[in-house]
């Protein structure tokens, strides 16, 4: 089995009642695919193949191998530290933008809740219980937020399907024939869901108020203001949106897999409103081709940051005099959109809005209006003789 002096080798030096000299990570000579090799505390050689030549994936195996080794621990018992590290390296990098962040997010704060140090199916209720009531209080939240406020079930119950996740990829997955995990141990647990979600929707005598004061906070904002509200998407599917995404003559745009929640790339029909809107736009930026439609201010080369977005939005708010609501944001455009259009079929009204399915359409964004329930209410019934 030759090894080549060229390739890399990483090498962990200890003894232990398990393992009786180093731990060594190399790539094979001709494949460069990666191993792990090691001597028991009989002097047996062992070695396991990883099946892939990715160092910052394979120096995490060997780590984990190490303190498997080092503390005398049953091979098969990863710990969370090397689950949540793994899942990183693996899962996390084909992910939506901010799905990608919300994984680093909550990831940080089970490190931060239990000792990642110990085996990953040693999970139980208590500790499932415990994180919830650390981040329902506020006493466990992210880096960075330093007030203590009570967080609703709907950011918990994110957390928890996260920690499920990365519990049911581990035993999927696994080196040398073995899976990282037999079974998830925290399987069956219940979610805590929000009894009330604030799911507001924006009222059309509210959106004309903001839409009239939008050119006053920017003039980036109102045509922004106005695309989310013309499409029905997201206001992170339309903040990534490039020229070339957009065609202007035919009266669409595309949305990108990886501009997009769900990664559904879809096109779709523009409203004469918006297509008039985005040509006056590109004429005042003078731009084409592959360039932002909705570039930083002051950083033409990046998008337009969330957070700046979201205080025009306030900003229009205070100036149009439209209460705040907390919650309503730039999604209660996209209720909009979905309830006015309700005499859609669910078929095209999904593929306009870039819906999952149509179960979220009809439980989350379409709203009952009371003229039309009276209207129902009203209608002679047609009795059963």
């Amino acid at each position: 089995f030759k090894q080549k002096t060229a390739y890399e080798i990483y090498q962990c030096d200890w003894s232990s009642d398990v393992c009786s000299s180093d731990l060594r990570l190399f790539a094979h000579w001709k494949s460069g695919l990666l191993y792990l090799e090691w001597h028991d505390a009989s002097g047996t050689k062992k070695r396991q193949a990883l099946g892939h030549s990715d160092w910052t994936v394979g120096k995490l195996a060997a780590d984990e191998r190490a303190v498997l080794l080092g503390r005398g621990t049953p091979i098969g018992r990863v710990s969370l530290n090397a689950l949540f590290d793994n899942y990183e390296v693996e899962v996390t990098p084909h992910k939506a933008v901010t799905t990608q962040k919300h994984d680093s997010r909550s990831i940080a704060l089970f490190r931060k809740a239990w000792d990642c140090t110990r085996p990953a199916d040693s999970l139980n209720r208590s500790d499932w219980d415990a994180f919830i009531r650390a981040r329902r209080s506020g006493t466990l939240r992210p880096k960075g937020r330093k007030k203590l406020a009570t967080v609703r079930d709907r950011a918990i119950e994110q957390d928890l399907r996260l920690l499920l996740a990365v519990l049911n990829w581990a035993t999927k997955v696994g080196y040398d024939g073995g899976l990282l995990l037999e079974r998830n141990p925290l399987h069956g647990l219940p979610v805590p869901r929000e009894k009330n979600p604030r799911r507001d929707l924006l009222r059309d005598a509210d959106f004309q108020k903001l839409l009239a004061k939008a050119p006053d906070v920017h003039p980036m904002f109102e045509v922004f203001f106005l695309v989310i509200h013309e499409t029905g998407h997201r206001g992170q599917s339309v903040r990534l949106l490039r020229w070339s995404d957009i065609d202007l003559e035919a009266g669409t745009i595309r949305w990108r897999a990886e501009a997009d929640k769900i990664e559904n790339e879809h096109v779709t029909p523009l409203t004469d409103t918006a297509v008039a809107a985005l040509r006056r736009w590109q004429v005042s930026q003078k731009r084409i081709g592959d360039g932002w439609v909705f570039p930083s201010p002051g950083k033409p080369s990046q998008p337009v940051r969330r957070e700046l977005v979201r205080d025009w939005f306030e900003q229009a708010e205070k100036l149009a005099e439209v209460p705040h609501v907390r919650g309503r944001g730039f999604h209660s455009l996209r209720r909009k959109f979905a309830t006015e259009r309700r005499h859609y079929s669910l078929a095209d009204l999904q593929h306009l809005g870039g819906w999952k399915d149509h179960q979220t359409i009809l439980k989350c964004y379409q709203r009952p209006e009371l003229d039309e329930l009276r209207a129902a209410m009203q209608t002679p019934l047609k009795r059963v003789v």
